[in-house]
């Protein structure tokens, strides 16, 4: 733990998996003993290619002391052989409206990432129905992934489901190792890269997001294969799809579920991204993207996307199952959060936009990350003492295809995003022992 000066290094060995990182963030990311949450975002499908932005944020490893059961939820994770085809989907009959296509070319063609003009209530329901199909997660693992390590997963998913309700389709790809980390030579390939590379690339086939399923498998075969430890990411679903299929795939789980780094509550926080994703619907706003501005209809900045992923994670994993490591993952949260603010004076809005991103990481490498997660963390748990637990779920992502995030963020919580941000600030300031306060407020397991 950090004494006086700043938090203590984030040492050891290094990620292997080759990213387009954050601003900042250098390509040799070291994980333990941290793992890193990989989030890719979706960026145009024009030509229908897998184009990502990956964000790779520091996470605390999280000790999971007792073990978690989950009542299966109505559409049960199950596993699915690695050389099975694709399961077959329908969209929702509204997207054989003749009206609702021509309606989606246009919107995809212009790229402006918004609703049509007119009442486009209906059309949005129609886009939020698509990703909440009735079909069960389905999982694809190598011989190498433990039946432990599966099994955490599920539990990831089944609390999810619960709490936030079914999202699908939804498929996860588990990748093996060979040698843990202390082997001499770090982490052998999984021998089955090539199989669970053919698996993910005939989903994204099957499902129209990428048409050379070839190219695909070699591209893939040879990033599984790069794979250390530990890692996830979530693929959001393409934009006006009739099938908003998503997925997630992981890079050392069985060095998550057998060295204590938590993979049901990582499982839990890529699962709350699909959420969001779920009402994120009018595709990318290519000319903000490109400004690096934050897109009207997304879910909100990195840092609300990602601290309102990770805080939720913890909550709902300590109220749903009496987590253990809820307190001290947040008081470790808050001695970073609060060393960023005293030793930096940096806060939530100053990484809101791309190049605040990048002129954070120039001050103070790493502290884009610990924002996203950290200050993040606490900056949700104090909203939730201004509002109420529920919001965040079920006012404000709703609302977002109707207003835009702004304007579902003022809705849902009474404030503006700059009057929060000038709240949180005024709270970062408070004693210490003011703030842990908050968390005695929060209710235990149900």
């Amino acid at each position: 733990m950090p004494g006086k000066g700043a938090p203590s290094a984030r040492a050891g060995q290094r990620i292997g998996i080759k990213l387009t990182l954050e601003p900042g963030l250098t390509q040799q990311a070291v994980i333990y003993p941290y793992v890193f949450e990989v989030f890719s975002r979706d960026v145009h499908h024009k030509n229908k290619t897998m184009n990502h932005n990956f964000y790779v944020i520091a996470a605390l490893v999280l000790v999971l002391g007792t073990p978690l059961i989950a009542a299966a939820g109505p559409y049960t994770p199950a596993t699915r052989s690695l050389s099975a085809s694709s399961p077959k989907y329908t969209a929702p009959t509204c997207f054989s409206n003749p009206s609702y296509k021509k309606t989606f070319q246009r919107l995809r063609d212009a790229a402006k990432g918004r609703p049509p003009a007119g009442n486009f209530r209906p059309l949005a329901k129609c886009l939020i129905l698509a990703g909440k199909k009735k079909a069960r997660p389905i999982i694809y693992a190598t011989k190498k992934v433990k039946k432990k390590t599966i099994r955490d997963v599920k539990t990831g998913l089944k609390i999810g489901q619960r709490i936030l309700g079914n999202t699908g389709p939804l498929h996860l790809f588990l990748v093996g190792n060979n040698k843990d980390e202390s082997g001499p030579k770090g982490y052998d390939p999984d021998p089955q890269s090539r199989q669970l590379a053919t698996a993910y690339c005939r989903s994204l086939k099957a499902y129209d997001l990428r048409d050379d399923l070839s190219g695909c498998i070699s591209d893939w075969t040879k990033t599984f294969r790069k794979f250390d430890c530990c890692g996830a990411a979530h693929n959001p679903a393409a934009e006006f799809n009739g099938i908003r299929y998503q997925s997630f795939y992981y890079a050392g789980a069985n060095v998550y579920s057998r060295q204590g780094a938590d993979l049901t509550k990582v499982t839990l926080h890529e699962y709350i991204h699909t959420y969001q994703n779920n009402y994120t619907i009018w595709g990318n706003d290519i000319a903000a993207e490109n400004a690096g501005l934050v897109e009207d209809y997304s879910p909100g900045p990195v840092w609300l996307e990602e601290g309102v992923a990770e805080y939720l994670a913890l909550r709902i994993m300590y109220q749903e199952t009496n987590y253990p490591s809820f307190i001290s993952k947040m008081k470790e949260n808050l001695e970073s959060a609060r060393w960023i603010k005293k030793t930096h004076g940096l806060t939530l809005k100053d990484v809101e936009t791309r190049q605040g991103q990048a002129r954070v990481n120039k001050i103070c490498d790493g502290c884009g990350g610990r924002l996203y997660y950290d200050t993040a963390a606490w900056a949700m748990l104090y909203l939730e003492s201004l509002v109420g637990e529920d919001k965040l779920i079920k006012k404000y992502y709703p609302q977002i295809p109707y207003l835009g995030w702004k304007r579902a963020f003022k809705k849902a919580f009474g404030m503006s995003i700059n009057q929060f941000y000038t709240k949180v600030n005024r709270f970062m300031n408070w004693s210490e022992a003011s703030q842990l306060r908050l968390l005695a407020a929060v209710k235990k397991s149900r």
